[in-house]
């Protein structure tokens, strides 16, 4: 009798976990403990002290792939891949520097479309 109740009881966890697994958000972006929201850049690109594409205002890296943002704000208007935006992105570059701007243009298309939507204005 203690091995069926064992049995049952493990058949119970397996069963719950496999119904977790099947409930997980399928979305690429993903908000973390602290707010932050996770996007994937196309390019590696430069990061930005405010959001123009000033050459002198050019601070550091982004490595293209996927990366956290913080907030969105409205700047300078920027092109790539067939699009035009002016929305620009609060995160950390890959260089060591904090609260820096990236343009929202890099993003794939997911977070392109859905990013001013998942991020907060800054």
């Amino acid at each position: 009798m203690k091995t069926r109740k064992t049995l049952t009881a493990m058949f119970m966890v397996v069963a719950s976990v496999i119904a977790t697994a099947g409930t997980a958000d399928a979305s690429p972006a993903v908000a973390d403990k602290a707010g932050l929201v996770y996007f994937t850049t196309l390019v590696t690109q430069p990061s930005y002290k405010l959001q123009y594409a000033d050459e002198w205002n050019k601070i550091g890296t982004l490595y293209a792939g996927s990366n956290y943002f913080k907030c969105w704000k409205v700047g300078t208007r920027m092109r790539a891949f067939n699009r035009s935006s002016a929305i620009w992105l609060l995160t950390d570059d890959d260089t060591g520097n904090a609260n820096v701007w990236v343009p929202d243009v890099n993003l794939d298309d997911y977070g392109f479309a859905n990013d001013t939507t998942l991020l907060n204005e800054c």
